[in-house]
């Protein structure tokens, strides 16, 4: 019976590869419109039609904090017309959350946008002047100092949760609706530290109303010389903020998948996509499907085990 199964499905499956893609192609961003997550794939899409002669068409499902998005093309069909806008947010979810609605190995990669370092912020002025100065104050007294995210679970908060196993420094957490709120509390020194990024902080930087004590980064923001990378400041592996890329499906075809994979390098290699990424502040790296899978598990790995760490679970 499954032999016949077999050799029914086979010419089917066939004629699908071969005629792929018929019909449009979804980006799902699970997140609503205006970040940085939703302007990538609209910059990307229109040279990915181009490449594959069909629409790409991006489409926001957000909720849940980026699950239903993630959910919705980790559990769809496995036949590259639906593909996700990724982020390190979507393993942090799943590796705090009691009961995730998805796994990430129901993801296979197509291949990675790039890196957006994050930044350690505080008010300024603030009664320390630097992340060590920072840490001998705080040590004594941890329970005097806060540290804002834009909410319980996510990336900030998992890496606050790294900053405190390294330094052995229990601050209180101040969860927000959004990083806005978390930014604006820490510009006032009500919140002690919280984490932005080069875009979500311009405006309170060139106010001169926080500044930048770290910079989760393999190297120092060119823009921010003077604020040390987490490794340099002594807590290694804190090297990246927040990476973006696309995914779809596992199980999907592969060589349907290798047209998604070669139609988005080729879109990621165009200058003026290249151009329009950098000005996000994204750093664009270059990465192959499998090299980007390989990123992408081994970030799970190192996110599910620091909130493992820090009995940090997510209902």
């Amino acid at each position: 019976m499954a032999a016949c199964l077999a050799a029914v499905a086979a010419p089917a499956l066939a004629q699908l590869e071969a005629g792929f893609p018929s019909r449009a192609i979804k980006i799902i961003v699970p997140y609503a419109p205006g970040a940085t997550n939703d302007i990538l794939p609209r910059l990307i899409a229109p040279h990915m039609s181009e490449i594959l002669k069909q629409p790409v068409v991006v489409e926001n499902k957000p909720g849940a904090g980026g699950d239903i998005g993630v959910a919705f093309v980790a559990k769809g069909k496995p036949d590259g017309y639906t593909l996700l806008m990724t982020s390190n947010v979507a393993g942090v979810s799943a590796a705090t959350k009691r009961n995730s609605p998805y796994e990430m190995s129901e993801l296979a990669p197509v291949g990675l946008i790039g890196n957006q370092p994050m930044m350690l912020v505080s008010a300024n002025p603030a009664p320390f002047t630097s992340l060590q100065d920072f840490v001998r104050q705080a040590k004594p007294t941890p329970e005097k100092f806060s540290y804002g995210t834009p909410g319980v679970g996510t990336l900030h908060q998992v890496a606050f949760e790294f900053i405190s196993a390294a330094y052995n420094i229990k601050m209180i957490h101040v969860p927000f609706t959004g990083i806005t709120q978390a930014l604006t509390e820490t510009s006032t020194g009500r919140v002690t530290l919280t984490f932005g990024t080069l875009a979500s902080s311009a405006a309170l930087l060139q106010k001169g109303s926080i500044k930048v004590l770290a910079v989760a980064a393999k190297n120092r923001l060119p823009a921010y010389p003077d604020a040390p990378t987490f490794n340099e400041a002594g807590v290694p592996g804190l090297e990246s903020g927040f990476w973006y890329g696309f995914t779809m499906a596992a199980g999907t075809p592969a060589p349907i998948a290798k047209q998604i994979s070669d139609a988005f390098a080729k879109a990621m290699a165009n200058p003026e996509v290249i151009a329009a990424v950098r000005k996000l502040d994204v750093d664009v790296t270059p990465m192959s499907p499998a090299q980007f899978g390989d990123m992408m598990m081994a970030d799970y790995r190192k996110w599910k085990k620091i909130a493992a760490d820090a009995n940090l679970v997510v209902n």
